[in-house]
């Protein structure tokens, strides 16, 4: 349902708040409005406004992930997946200057713009009016340092009188999310022209887009991770760039703080002849800026799967960025003799992982699990010609 801009305006009104505030007091547990509560609010509220109210309050209530204190903040279903979470947000912002003019093209609702409006004055965009004025109350509501919003697709050239800028291209122009850098919305050119504008740039994309070497500037690209996942790949330009030409991978923990691993994403993996002592699975990060080859070398670690998604070794290292495991047994993988194997063990708490295999862990999981608590994890993965099924324990 598309909604008028006169709807979101009366959502984020004072009218609209003790409807809100009463809608999320009486959410239930399983994040959903009382049914009968919801049929009341259709006998005076428009279809389209009854529609928002609920909407806004589960989306509030998904927020949480994302936001500390999302419960007067506004939100529409897409950028609320696409915005940056506050974690992200806060420590992206430091490498901008402080008490210097910021802009932030493609705001949405404001997931960077409210750290980024703590740094210095801030202008953003958005070609999407609802998503402007959402990012506009937003500001308001977050930051003492207010912003302007602007409802429409920046030029290029507005970038010209700000210290630095960000952007975060919509990746959902064609409706299906793509890493495609050709298929953005603004697309490369429009990137490009923003560099040669002012070189000092930030471009938030896909973990997974590449970059053709001989279009763009050079640049650190650094790939984010927080709440176990890698988040977004950040290009780093000009005086925002603190290791050009390089890849990093950085974790950022709640309180804020990171582990940074800088290296070369063209060291090669070397394949294990055995599955050894331990398994070390890569951090997300590591295996989207292409660096498993080079933590492997670093930490003398051979390669079990493809891409480096699971290493082994006989001693046992202690890396941010690595999860350890120590092998109990390894196996053909076979449903029956897994279950056996559990059942003799008393392996009631299992976790599946897999890589290059094409199976539903939770489904493996139904099947194989026995009573007890003994705990194991199972990492299903092709070796030496065959899906080796291997019993381990996290190793600290």
């Amino acid at each position: 349902m598309t909604a008028a801009i006169e709807d979101i305006e009366w959502l984020t009104s004072p009218a609209a708040a003790p409807l809100l505030q009463e809608l999320q007091q009486k959410l239930s547990a399983a994040g959903q409005v009382d049914v009968r509560l919801a049929a009341s609010l259709r006998k005076s509220h428009s279809a389209p406004r009854t529609h928002l109210l609920l909407e806004q309050v589960e989306l509030r209530s998904r927020a949480r992930d994302k936001f500390a204190e999302p419960g007067e903040m506004f939100f529409t279903r897409k950028g609320l997946e696409q915005c940056t979470d506050e974690v992200l947000a806060r420590f992206k912002s430091q490498r901008f200057p402080a008490q210097q003019p910021i802009a932030d093209l493609c705001c949405g609702i404001g997931g960077d713009a409210l750290s980024l409006a703590d740094r210095g004055s801030l202008v953003a965009w958005d070609a999407d009016p609802v998503t402007a004025h959402l990012a506009a109350c937003n500001l308001k509501l977050c930051t003492q340092h207010v912003g302007e919003v602007h409802a429409q697709l920046a030029d290029s050239t507005a970038v010209k009188e700000v210290a630095a800028w960000h952007i975060d291209p919509d990746r959902r122009a064609a409706g299906e999310r793509t890493i495609e850098l050709c298929d953005y919305e603004p697309g490369p050119a429009f990137l490009l022209d923003l560099l040669r504008n002012n070189p000092n740039g930030a471009v938030k994309v896909a973990p997974g887009a590449e970059l053709q070497p001989t279009d763009w500037p050079a640049c650190e690209r650094q790939w984010l991770g927080s709440r176990g996942e890698c988040r977004q790949q950040v290009l780093w330009f000009g005086d925002l760039a603190q290791q050009v030409g390089q890849h990093v991978a950085t974790v950022v923990a709640r309180n804020g703080e990171a582990v940074n691993y800088v290296g070369r994403s063209d060291t090669p993996l070397v394949s294990a002849e055995a599955i050894l002592s331990y398994i070390y699975e890569p951090d997300a990060t590591i295996l989207a800026a292409h660096l498993a080859g080079d933590l492997a070398a670093e930490q003398q670690l051979l390669a079990i799967s493809a891409g480096g998604g699971y290493l082994t070794a006989d001693h046992f290292v202690q890396h941010p960025l690595l999860a350890a495991f120590r092998v109990r047994e390894v196996m053909p993988y076979d449903l029956r003799k897994l279950k056996t194997y559990c059942r003799e063990h008393q392996l009631g708490q299992l976790e599946i992982k897999k890589r290059g295999v094409d199976l539903q862990p939770h489904f493996v999981r139904r099947q194989i699990i026995a009573a007890g608590d003994a705990a194991a994890v199972i990492f299903i993965t092709p070796f030496a010609g065959q899906v080796k099924a291997i019993v381990a324990e996290r190793a600290r």
